[in-house]
């Protein structure tokens, strides 16, 4: 990236620590009725995914229809957008309702955007380390999660239900991916185009704290009922979404500007 990027970027990351901020103010410390600080609360929250399925969009649109990175991208996207309306109906029912089911109709996006993160993550580790997938290796790893999370469920001594055993498998699910992400990242050498993978792996670890939290009783639906552990889930499932969102804001802003080339070494031959 050049210098104007790289401020561009720098500028988001603050803008991001500041949101991550203002969420804490509102759930910890802001005196206004609940509703109306629940309605904040959720509408920041928000920002996160959708900022991250902008950015996302917006590198995809920035390859050409041949391009092979855009196969890739397309299935990055339509994975985060899906999340994203999973967020928003989520929301939706906090707002409305006050109370979320388990399961709910956002599980629906959200399940489905992991068929579309499996079939890019697929596509990107062939497309670096040139090796291909067979899709049987696909379905092991799918059934190895499905096995595990009914183990952690069991070792966490949580009510087998279906509303606890898709909290616990969001988690594994997203270890698994996060663990592809790091194959990825250490496959294109810790790259610029490797960064927003990172993201896949925080939202692993706060959606390993959400579950726990979810199975005890013990997340609060609002801020009237919000304690230390809560925020620390909430804050980390932001920050994951804003990690994603700046990798992928950063991806774009080096296929839009290129690499600056003065930050490069040319080692030249001895004469």
């Amino acid at each position: 990236m050049n210098k104007h990027s790289r401020s561009l970027v720098f500028a988001f990351v603050l803008f991001s620590v500041l949101l991550i901020g203002l969420y804490i103010y509102f759930y910890q410390f802001s005196e206004l009725p609940e509703e109306q600080n629940d309605l904040i609360l959720n509408l920041v929250a928000l920002l996160a995914p959708l900022l991250s399925a902008v950015f996302a969009t917006r590198v995809f649109l920035n390859f050409e229809p041949g391009d092979k990175p855009r196969e890739v991208w397309k299935y990055l996207t339509i994975f985060i957008w899906l999340w994203t309306a999973g967020e928003f109906i989520w929301a939706g029912y906090l707002i409305f309702v006050g109370d979320v089911p388990l399961p709910s109709f956002g599980d629906a996006f959200w399940l489905a955007g992991f068929v579309f993160l499996t079939i890019a993550l697929r596509k990107q580790y062939q497309a670096v380390t040139l090796k291909p997938v067979p899709l049987w290796q696909i379905l092991a790893i799918w059934a190895g999660v499905f096995v595990l999370t009914y183990l952690v469920l069991m070792f966490a001594q949580a009510e087998a239900n279906l509303g606890n055993y898709l909290e616990f498998w969001y988690a594994v699910a997203d270890f698994a991916a996060g663990i592809a992400a790091i194959r990825i990242f250490l496959a294109f050498r810790g790259g610029r185009m490797s960064r927003p993978w990172i993201g896949l792996f925080v939202l692993g670890l706060s959606d390993s704290i959400y579950a726990w939290l979810i199975a005890t009783g013990m997340y609060a639906m609002s801020s009237a009922e919000g304690n230390l552990v809560s925020l620390v889930a909430d804050t980390t499932y932001m920050a994951a979404y804003l990690v994603l969102a700046t990798g992928f804001m950063a991806t774009y802003l080096t296929l839009k500007h290129g690499l600056d080339v003065s930050r490069i070494e040319v080692t030249l031959p001895e004469s």
